[in-house]
């Protein structure tokens, strides 16, 4: 009685605690999120080293145009203009090629991601569905080791109230006998008193004296019967008190089992919609800014779509306006690659930058090429009108 008394929640020795399923389950939940954590964290270091590099290569092919610009602000450099323009052209083609073959090797592994992707989040459902069946297993094995206790724990208790009962049976008998041969004894003894009371019918105070002490003797004995019936209350109350006890404590392991069970389902819940939205907001931030690198190139052809008629005449108003947008696109770019490497926090937003910055290039290399075709027919157009000034004058 001590012994299953002492225990907590009045609980069986070969039982675990009911809250080592739900520990086990959280453990395996931080091995997972810790295995996540480290997966992003190579991403991510695979996404900075190719940031890095493609930083590099703009580095590169910046050098290069400065060192072109350099070269086309000397008259022709000593070389023929068609040569140049040749030149210029295969390297335009050769950095057009690179682009499309860039970006073919980002479009692979663009799909190759997003398998993966979907490769993980098919493992993760299916150990779920694992986790699941293997908690359900679980808490029915621990339900059934339970009320296999609560059996052999009733089994003791019935136990206990039977060696309990026979052990008052046998006090009765034992007192029963021992009242039997207390009032043998006491008749005995009254024999004995009436012998001496008929032997000495003379002395009063002799069987005043007998008289109390028999008064006596029968006080202890109902002192005797008053306090065995004391102690059968007190073990009945007792008993009474473990039961309601082992009740109580039954009904709060079953609330707290309850209780972590809907706090994991929550749990479980709401990383899940966390997880769908920020799937779906990334998803919408990415069409953005493809309609936003859309609009923005076709604002950009409609621009510079204009007649050879109508630059002939604005020839030397464009040329100093197109050498100012140049250099302020120049201006703009370099702050904005600046703003693009102190803004870049996630794998993701490194990959949108790094797309927005491939597609600049292409604009500004366009841009480049135009700027160079449209000052060679500026100087082809100021040669013509000198040679008409030189040619009126000389008329």
């Amino acid at each position: 009685m001590a012994e299953v008394m002492d225990r907590p929640h009045g609980m069986a020795p070969h039982l675990s605690w009911p809250w080592a399923t739900v520990g086990e389950a959280k453990e395996r939940d931080v091995q997972i999120r810790a295995k996540n954590i480290l997966d992003t964290i190579s991403k991510e270091r695979d996404g900075r080293a190719l940031v890095e590099k493609k930083q590099r290569e703009a580095a590169e092919r910046r050098e290069a145009l400065r060192a072109a610009k350099g070269i086309r602000t000397a008259p022709y450099g000593g070389r023929n203009p068609v040569e140049l323009l040749n030149e210029s052209l295969s390297v335009t083609r050769s950095r057009m090629e690179q682009n499309l073959q860039k970006t073919k090797h980002f479009q692979e592994h663009l799909t190759k991601t997003e398998a993966e992707n979907a490769a993980r989040e098919e493992r993760r459902h299916r150990q779920e569905k694992e986790l699941s069946r293997a908690r359900a297993a679980h808490d029915s094995a621990i339900v059934k080791k339970q009320e296999a206790a609560d059996k052999t724990l009733l089994k003791r208790v019935q136990e206990f109230d039977k060696k309990n009962e026979d052990a008052m049976q046998r006090s009765r008998k034992v007192l029963d006998t021992v009242s039997e041969q207390r009032s043998k004894q006491l008749k005995q003894m009254a024999q004995k008193r009436e012998a001496e009371l008929k032997r000495a019918s003379q002395s009063k105070t002799a069987i005043d004296e007998a008289k109390a002490k028999a008064k006596l003797e029968l006080h202890a004995k109902c002192q005797e019967r008053r306090e065995l019936k004391d102690f059968k209350e007190k073990s009945a109350k007792e008993l009474q008190k473990w039961k309601q006890t082992r009740e109580e404590a039954r009904s709060s392991r079953a609330q707290h089992i309850e209780a972590l069970n809907l706090e994991n389902e929550s749990l479980r819940k709401k990383l899940r919609q966390e997880y769908i939205t920020r799937v779906n907001d990334r998803a919408a931030t990415a069409a953005k800014m493809v309609e936003e690198e859309a609009r923005k190139l076709r604002t950009t052809n409609k621009q510079t779509e204009s007649s050879a008629t109508s630059r002939m005449l604005a020839a030397r108003n464009a040329r100093d306006d197109g050498m100012k947008k140049f250099a302020d696109a120049q201006d703009r770019r370099t702050k904005q690659l600046e703003r693009m490497k102190q803004g870049a926090q996630t794998q993701r937003a490194r990959m949108q930058v790094l797309q927005r910055m491939q597609i600049r290039e292409r604009y500004y290399a366009t841009e480049l090429e135009d700027s160079v075709t449209f000052r060679k027919k500026l100087q082809a157009s100021d040669a013509l009108v000198n040679q008409y000034f030189d040619g009126a004058q000389t008329i």
